[in-house]
């Protein structure tokens, strides 16, 4: 299909309006319904339509429309600004954003075009000006669906030197031929939408969804498409996706009931849409896909199961829908922008551990841990952490999960897995001991090296990420090897009843451990209303879940009726700008800038008696 005839008798103003765009909302013209058909042919707000009947404008009045929307034309600049607001370029960030925006929608399977490396990379050719290296690009023998991303590379390298505005590249590019001017524009277009423009953008869309060119349409009809679903969403309808028949996540949807006021006596504004969280990814994305696009949810939590978080992280960022994410999992919001995670995660119990342990002058640690995903992340945690507060890791001991005998382990951590060359010192032990006490000769005889040689050892304590029965069994083993009377730390998997009774009097004062402050719960003397009313109902305490669930919910239930957010964009910048409430305790709540709300960590020591107390 050729292009319309207007489309070249209106370049002089299509080129010229270019930075207008990027300076006048889009707010101020009506965009078009989403099943139109056709967009508008605008983009660049001119108020004139492409096709036959309307003549190109005159210099004059070119010259008119852009003193009335940018008063600095005219007046070149060595460096212009193209950041800020009113929807202007920012050169900074734009690359690291395309190709995260790319990343995603190749891994929905929707990429328009792979990115191509640029033909333009000797010496010889970067000496030409970029808009001969355009055309000559241009003319070249290669395919439709090519061109348009390499030649945007030319024109990234361009815009990116900083020496001329968008307005001039346009021009320059006009006067070089009107056939690239499409290319241009879905460079803009991809600039502009990886840096979140999402209204400017929409009118670049809008004006290619035609396009010849397979690469250009596929692209102009995604975003296109895209736009519709950043921009729609009612804030009275939150999405959930959860496998409410299981136990614990049926726990935190009834929480999640409780903070938005969803089937209690008083009427609730918001509607919950609940769906059952699948296995599969074909499954999920289309559950994903009717919370979005059917029931226009404005949020949605879930994620409570590691199995299917990395599909979650692909379908926010390509439905651009924030997700709350529940799951314990440490480090999950770089997976993908539009993640918030509030839970006790492994990392903030660990980094807590580290603190104290550091505050007290401890410096070299010994790390023993079950070689499964939970102690291996663990490790590696504390391990980073340590080095990063300036301890050293001495020594680290791996076994099996299923293990029960820690003997070899315990020998070689006591420097007593070899005790061929300390064999001497064992004798002269010997007979110092038989000198000491002559009438316990037999059972001085009867110890062999390991119990009567001491324990050869450099750490100051020792860190265990694993269950207290499991733990346990490690220490009996090392003190029966010598090393013993020596700080252990833990993760909340030591907070279970039997812990002091197996560690015993040996062990049990020297256990520290972590867990959340919400444990405390029943020894608050006034407890949260949110507290008070589910022990009426329920007759128990929450968990840490449903206690987390309560909180986050309630901090999107305060943003959505005290600044009522028209779209999940705006909703999404609200967190980031850092919104706080009052959590169950009485701390601060909110998202940082890593979109991580910290969950409150206490540390836990038992005393002699067996009673738990809270670690200064």
């Amino acid at each position: 299909m050729a292009r319309p005839f207007s489309l070249v008798t209106l370049v002089p103003l299509i080129t010229s309006l270019t930075i207008a765009l990027m300076l006048v909302s889009c707010a101020s013209s009506p965009r078009p319904h989403p099943s139109s058909g056709k967009a508008a042919s605008d983009p660049y707000g001119t108020g004139r339509s492409k096709g036959k009947g309307h003549s190109a404008p005159t210099r004059e009045e070119i010259s008119e429309i852009v003193k009335k929307t940018d008063p600095s034309e005219g007046h070149k600049q060595p460096h212009p600004h193209l950041g800020g607001d009113q929807g202007e370029l920012s050169a900074s960030s734009s690359q690291n954003q395309q190709g995260s925006e790319e990343g995603a929608e190749s891994r929905i399977g929707e990429s328009p075009s792979p990115t191509l490396p640029s033909p333009t990379s000797s010496a010889g050719e970067q000496e030409k000006p970029w808009d001969l290296r355009a055309w000559e690009l241009y003319q070249q023998p290669i395919s439709v669906e090519r061109k348009p991303d390499l030649l945007g590379e030319i024109f990234e390298e361009e815009f990116n030197r900083g020496h001329l505005s968008v307005m001039e590249m346009a021009q320059i590019i006009s006067a070089r031929n009107a056939a690239l001017i499409e290319m241009f524009d879905y460079w803009l277009l991809k600039k502009l939408w990886s840096q979140e423009k999402y209204d400017e953008a929409s009118r670049f869309a809008a004006s290619l969804l035609e396009s010849t060119n397979p690469t250009i349409r596929k692209t102009a009809q995604f975003l296109h498409e895209q736009y519709y679903l950043v921009r729609e969403a009612s804030r009275q309808k939150i999405g959930v996706l959860l496998r409410t028949k299981e136990k614990a996540d049926g726990q935190i949807l009834e929480s999640l009931k409780t903070a938005f006021g969803v089937g209690s006596n008083t009427q609730s504004p918001f509607e919950l849409i609940v769906e059952e969280e699948p296995d599969q990814f074909e499954d999920l994305r289309k559950a994903f896909e009717r919370l979005v696009r059917r029931h226009h949810v404005i949020v949605i939590f879930g994620g409570t199961r590691n199995k299917t978080r990395p599909y979650l992280a692909q379908l926010s960022q390509y439905f651009k829908t924030p997700f709350i994410y529940l799951g314990q999992k440490s480090q999950v919001t770089a997976e993908s922008p539009y993640f918030y995670h509030y839970s006790l995660t492994l990392e903030s119990q660990i980094r807590t551990l580290a603190a104290h342990a550091y505050k007290r002058g401890l410096r070299r640690l010994a790390i023993i841990f079950p070689n499964d995903g939970y102690g291996v992340d663990a490790a590696n945690l504390m391990w980073d952490e340590w080095l990063a507060l300036g301890g050293k890791v001495v020594a680290a001991q791996t076994y099996h999960p299923e293990e029960n005998d820690f003997q070899e382990l315990a020998a070689i951590l006591s420097n007593k897995h070899d005790l061929a060359p300390r064999m001497a010192e064992f004798r002269k032990r010997q007979r110092e001991k038989l000198q000491q006490f002559p009438h316990l000769r037999r059972r001085i005889l009867s110890q062999t090296p390991v119990e009567l040689l001491p324990a050869q050892y450099d750490f100051d304590f020792i860190f265990i990420p694993d269950l207290s029965r499991t733990s346990i069994k490690v220490l009996s083993s090392l003190a029966y090897y010598g090393i013993r009377h020596i700080p252990v730390y833990g993760t909340r998997l030591w907070m279970a009843s039997d812990t002091f009774k197996l560690a015993g009097s040996l062990w049990a004062p020297h256990l520290i451990f972590s867990d959340s402050a919400y444990v405390l719960l029943p020894v608050l003397p006034s407890p949260h209303p949110f507290v008070q009313d589910f022990r009426h109902r329920t007759g128990r305490y929450p968990d840490v879940l449903e206690v987390n669930a309560f909180e986050v919910g309630l901090l999107i239930k305060e943003i959505l009726v005290q600044k009522a957010p028209a779209n999940r964009g705006e909703l999404k910048q609200i967190l980031e700008d850092q919104f706080a409430i009052q959590g169950v305790l009485g701390q601060k709540l909110y998202f940082d800038e890593y979109r991580e709300m910290e969950n409150p960590i206490v540390l836990f020591q038992f005393n002699s008696k067996g009673a738990l107390h809270i670690v200064p």
